[in-house]
């Protein structure tokens, strides 16, 4: 009863501080309202990505071709930083903004008007560098604007705000686009979402880029972050131990958590519409594991945390697998395994503030994204042999990938309990 009230209370709160932010928002400068706009619409320029499984297999491509996207949309976002990063340090943020938006919107277009899975790699190359110019730019303009218009101080105001337009603009999203598929088909939420990229655009234009004296540019400089992480991994072990066991935990969530799962979902019949109507449920729900976690973090710590964790999310594939087997009621069984997959994804967050510790507050950023670099490399090269034997034998890759994965995390836990000279 006392959770139930806490999430309550919670959830009043997330009310009350979003009605309190509209009121102050009526006073601030207009363009801050444009910014809100921005959050706002975020989600509506990919009102596709719920259905693009189903858009796929419509297409008639199978796993190893659908992952050798993610391959090229992830390897291009990384290449693509340097440059697009010179880009928007020379040329402002806000142009930068208006390319990715661009470069975003025609490899849309590029799949509303294909039907090949060339017209698909054009379509993630252009996502990928529309990626690159939007990573990290939105962030930066938002903060030089604040910095010009004297409002630095509400900054932490601002970004809860953003987040809960987030959430409100996701829920609104995915309802129009079950509303788009159920009356039209999938294909013409990417049209949608071509509209909803382009809105942005506008709306950008509608905010000036901040001229801020003295702001730090940084472009980022891969060598240079894996000389440093690696420096401070032969210092830190335990360093190695966190990393390696993030890299784990994203591969589980990524695989077993959406990709091969939604591939599934596919196979068995699940109604197109489901697939958004799934990722509301997923989200309504991880708000309220949000405000449950933190306590089991106080009781049980990050790795006892996360090796509970693992073990339900595995046991939820596994349960909703054999509720289709035995039932053939699709959704129910998608449900059941949606929730397991929900898990995967909110494993890797339980590290957060551990890793961090360890980690001095001057290099912070770049040890941060050498491991988010170590994951996207990871991901990005395996995908294709993920891909390959999913198309052999999809429920092998399905429920053997997370089980080896779990299991590797397991023992590198067991080895962190064990080994005093990480343990210290």
């Amino acid at each position: 009863m006392q959770r139930i009230k806490s999430i309550k209370n919670k959830l009043s709160r997330f009310i009350a501080k979003t009605c309190k932010a509209f009121a102050k928002l009526k006073t601030a400068p207009s363009t801050l309202k444009w910014f809100a706009i921005i959050w706002f619409l975020g989600s509506f320029g990919m009102l596709f990505m719920p259905f693009i499984m189903p858009f796929y297999k419509q297409n008639h491509l199978n796993n190893a071709q659908i992952l050798l996207l993610q391959s090229i949309f992830m390897l291009v976002s990384v290449i693509a930083e340097i440059p697009t990063g010179v880009i928007a340090d020379k040329y402002g943020k806000r142009l930068s903004l208006i390319l990715g938006n661009l470069a975003f919107g025609i490899g849309t277009l590029s799949y509303f008007v294909g039907h090949s899975f060339t017209a698909f790699v054009l379509a993630e190359i252009l996502m990928g560098i529309g990626q690159a110019l939007y990573s990290g730019a939105d962030e930066a303009l938002f903060y030089d604007t604040l910095k010009t218009l004297g409002y630095e101080k509400y900054t932490n105001f601002f970004v809860a705000f953003s987040d809960n337009i987030n959430i409100i603009g996701f829920f609104v999203s995915n309802l129009l686009g079950m509303y788009l598929v159920k009356l039209i088909s999938i294909r013409f939420t990417l049209f949608a979402s071509i509209i909803f990229l382009g809105l942005e655009v506008l709306v950008y234009l509608k905010i000036p880029e901040p001229r801020v004296k003295g702001k730090e540019e940084f472009v980022p400089d891969y060598l240079g972050i894996i000389k440093q992480s690696l420096s401070l991994f032969k210092r830190q072990p335990q360093l190695v131990f966190y990393v390696v066991l993030g890299v784990l935990l994203s591969l589980t969530a990524y695989w077993s958590g959406f990709w091969t799962l939604q591939s599934l979902f596919a196979t068995i019949g699940l109604p197109t519409a489901m697939f958004a109507g799934l990722e509301i449920i997923k989200n309504v729900l991880e708000l309220l594991l949000n405000s449950v976690w933190p306590f089991l973090y106080k009781k049980w710590k990050a790795l006892k945390l996360i090796i509970v964790n693992q073990t339900l999310a595995y046991f939820l594939l596994i349960g909703g697998f054999f509720v289709w087997i035995l039932t053939r009621h699709v959704v129910i069984s998608a449900l059941i395994m949606s929730l397991g997959s929900l898990l995967f994804k909110n494993a890797r967050g339980y590290l957060f503030k551990d890793m961090q510790e360890l980690i001095p507050s001057e290099i912070r950023a770049t040890v941060n994204s050498f491991s988010s670099l170590l994951r996207y490399l990871t991901i990005g090269l395996l995908n294709p042999l993920v891909g390959y034997l999913a198309d052999k034998n999809l429920i092998a890759v399905q429920f053997g990938l997370p089980l080896i994965f779990i299991s590797l995390s397991f023992i590198l836990i067991a080895t962190r309990f064990k080994n005093k000279k990480i343990e210290k």
